[in-house]
């Protein structure tokens, strides 16, 4: 017997998230309550530019109560295609407005399956003199980047410690080395 879903009930709803409370039949017939969160899908992209620099950002994390480093990221909109969020994303935090065509998703990959359906998109976005230009950045109202730098990999690698920024470390390297 699989396990079944007997009910759900939305405990509440949130600006990027909804939290439900299920009550599921287990397949060895135990009736188990759990707590998860459903949210939109995100992105997060390890950018590298000509002199084999990677991007990395600074940003006010609230779960965390501090300024972190990490990658350019964001929620994906509904019905919005990741390419679109990946390249809109990068332009709002950075101001690069980079070619479609720079943009390669080398996974998808869910970040804590235990509570939520979240997945990131992991984009790996390589940059040449011909393929990008900066303009403004447009962040969304209630976002702030503090600043941007170009970082080699192992440093960045020490910086940064989110689960989607490093997926994306290993996928780079996977395939540089390839």
């Amino acid at each position: 017997m699989n396990p079944k879903v007997i009910s759900s009930e939305k405990l509440f709803k949130g600006a990027i998230f909804d939290l439900y409370r299920l009550s599921i039949k287990l397949a060895n017939g135990v009736v188990a309550n759990r707590e998860i969160i459903k949210k939109s899908d995100s992105i997060t992209m390890l950018v590298v530019n000509e002199d084999n620099k990677v991007l990395i950002e600074y940003e006010y994390r609230s779960p965390l109560y501090k300024t972190v480093a990490g990658f350019p990221a964001g929620l994906i909109t509904k019905d919005e295609d990741p390419y679109v969020t990946a390249r809109r994303e990068l332009q709002e935090e950075t101001g690069l407005l980079v070619d479609p065509k720079a943009f390669k998703r080398v996974g998808i990959y869910t970040l804590s399956e235990g509570f939520t359906d979240e997945r990131s998109h992991v984009f790996i976005v390589k940059l040449t003199k011909n393929n990008y230009k900066s303009v403004n950045k447009d962040f969304d109202d209630d976002e702030y980047i503090e600043g941007w730098k170009w970082v080699s990999l192992n440093s960045a690698e020490n910086q940064v410690h989110s689960a989607a920024a490093n997926l994306a470390i290993k996928e780079f390297r996977n395939i540089s080395n390839s």
